[in-house]
């Protein structure tokens, strides 16, 4: 949920929760919103097509862990984690 709320069941027979989020703020989006640059061609990069996040995106980042670690203490989930899947890019 956007607004922070969410919550999961505490049905025994639940056992796996699965958390999709997205990456933060991208400097290629950033800059073609902003109309800046061509959005394709980043010369700040050396794998363009890999942009780095902005500064705003990093601190998405940051707020995004430091969410899930309430939500998770919230909703009493201790279990460690078995997977994380992520694309291969830096970002």
């Amino acid at each position: 949920s956007n607004d922070g709320t969410t919550t999961f069941s505490n049905n025994p027979r639940s056992s796996t929760i699965i958390i999709v989020v997205r990456h933060g703020e991208r400097l290629d989006y950033y800059l073609r919103d902003e109309k800046e640059s061509n959005f394709l061609t980043l010369p700040t990069t050396t794998r363009p097509w890999d942009p780095p996040l902005t500064k705003r995106g990093r601190l998405q980042g940051r707020k995004l862990g430091q969410c899930l670690k309430r939500v998770l203490e919230e909703n009493h989930i201790s279990e460690p984690l078995t997977a994380v899947y992520s694309s291969p890019l830096v970002r």
